[in-house]
């Protein structure tokens, strides 16, 4: 899992993320390692408790 905030915005990136569109569907990309971003803005909806599932999703792919 990769976290990164710039300025204006914050990347969530997950490796092996296509495995988890069925939580968080908006995450884009692709590749080698099946990467997907959901990039956050300040007006961009994201629940906490989703969130948090995507990262003990991510941890369990580990």
């Amino acid at each position: 899992m990769l976290i990164r905030a710039e300025a204006e915005r914050v990347l969530l990136g997950i490796w092996h993320g296509k495995r988890l569109l069925h939580i968080e569907p908006r995450m884009t990309g692709g590749g080698k390692y099946e990467l997907r971003t959901r990039e956050l803005r300040r007006d961009t909806p994201l629940k906490h408790a989703t969130a948090l599932q995507l990262v003990r999703a991510a941890i369990a792919l580990a």
